[in-house]
C-alpha cells in the first residue's frame, strides 16, 4: 500500500491538479460477503480547466482538461481456506491499472479519450495488502494467494460519452438526469458500457452523475468540482448494463483448467449518497449486480459499497 500512497503523492506534486478523488471500495460495506470483487481503492487527479498536459485541437467551444487515475482491484475466492486451486471459483488475482484521459466538456456534456497500462499477477502485491489489512481488522488471512494468476502487463483504451439535463425543479427538490456510454478495448478487459441516473437533492453541482463499471468512483466525478463552503447534500439511483467482450481474469482462469464460463454481460443498480462539509464532498456508494455466463456461474450476484472523498486544491 506504502507504493501506491507514494505514487498518488508523487502524482500529486507533478500534476499541480485542481482536484483530486480518493476512494476505498469493499465488499463488506455493503453485505457480509468477503469473496469475488472483494476490495479496492481508486486515486485520481484532475487538471485546472484548459491548463492540461495535452489539448488537442478538436471540438472547438468545448473546456478541455486531463486526468490521471490509478485503479487497485483484488479477487478472491469464496472459499479461502484452501491452499489449492479452487476450479469450480474466480482465482486469485490481483489488478493494478494507470490511466491518462483527456475531457472535452461544456455544461451538460463530455467527451472522453483515455490511455492505461495495467497489470495483474505477484508483482502488483495484492497478497501483501490484503494480508497486512486483514491483519488490522483482526481478519483471518486468505491462505490461496500462491495459487494467483501470473504476471501480465496489458494496455488498453476507452471513449466515453456523457449527456445530463438541466436542472429541473419538484416544489423545493432540485433534480437532474444522466446518460453514459463507454467503450473499453485492451487485453485486460473490452466492452460496451451504458448508465443512466437520477440526482436529486438541496444542492445540486456542475458535476455529472455517471456510474463506473469497474470500480466505485471515476475521474469522471472531478469534472466541474467546486468547493462549497456549506453543508449540503445530494442522493442519485441509477442503474446499468455492460456487454463484456473480454476480461482477463475469468478468461485466464479458464484457459488454465477452472470449470467457469465467458461472462457475457452484468447488469445493476446503484445508489449514491454525496454529503459537503467544509469543501469536501464524502460520499457512500451501493452498488449490485448481476454477472450473466454462459453456463451457471458461482459469483451471479454480487454487492459493494465505496466510500470516496473528494477536494479541491
Amino acid at each position: 500500500m506504502r507504493y501506491i500512497i507514494l505514487i498518488a503523492i508523487v502524482m500529486s506534486v507533478f500534476a499541480k491538479a485542481n482536484s483530486a478523488i480518493w476512494s476505498f471500495d469493499d465488499d463488506a460495506l455493503a453485505s457480509r460477503d468477503d469473496y469475488h470483487y472483494t476490495g479496492g481503492m481508486y486515486f485520481g487527479y484532475m487538471f485546472d480547466e484548459n491548463r492540461s498536459l495535452y489539448n488537442p485541437n478538436i471540438l472547438k467551444g468545448y473546456s478541455n482538461s486531463n486526468a490521471l487515475s490509478l485503479t487497485y482491484m483484488v479477487f478472491t475466492p469464496q472459499n479461502k481456506r484452501s491452499t489449492t486451486p479452487v476450479l469450480d471459483d474466480i482465482p486469485y488475482a490481483g489488478y493494478a491499472k494507470a490511466e491518462f484521459s483527456i475531457y472535452k466538456y461544456n455544461k451538460n456534456e463530455f467527451f472522453k479519450l483515455g490511455v492505461n497500462i495495467s497489470a495483474v499477477g505477484e508483482m502488483v502485491k495484492a497478497k501483501q495488502i490484503q494480508s497486512n489489512f486483514h491483519h488490522l481488522i483482526g481478519h483471518s488471512v486468505p491462505k490461496g494467494w500462491d495459487t494467483q494468476l501470473g504476471n501480465r502487463v496489458f494496455c488498453g483504451i476507452s471513449a466515453g460519452y456523457a449527456k445530463k439535463t438541466d436542472i429541473l425543479y419538484l416544489k423545493d427538490l432540485k433534480y437532474d438526469w444522466t446518460n453514459f456510454i463507454k467503450v473499453d478495448a485492451g487485453g485486460y478487459y473490452s466492452s460496451i458500457y451504458f448508465s443512466t441516473a437520477i440526482r436529486f437533492g438541496g444542492y445540486l453541482p456542475d458535476t455529472f452523475e455517471t456510474i463506473p463499471d469497474m470500480s466505485g468512483v471515476s475521474s469522471d466525478e472531478l469534472l466541474h468540482f467546486q468547493t462549497i463552503k456549506k453543508t449540503a447534500w445530494n442522493v442519485s439511483i441509477g442503474a446499468f448494463v455492460n456487454k463484456i467482450g473480454n476480461f482477463y481474469i475469468i478468461d485466464e482462469a479458464i484457459d488454465e483448467g477452472y470449470e467457469l464460463s465467458s461472462i457475457d454481460y452484468i447488469y445493476g443498480v446503484q445508489i449514491s449518497f454525496d454529503f459537503y462539509y467544509r469543501g469536501i464532498k464524502y460520499n457512500f456508494k451501493i452498488k449490485s449486480s448481476k454477472i450473466q455466463n454462459k453456463n451457471s456461474s458461482p459469483f451471479n450476484d454480487e454487492q459493494w459499497g465505496s466510500f470516496s472523498v473528494t477536494w479541491k486544491f
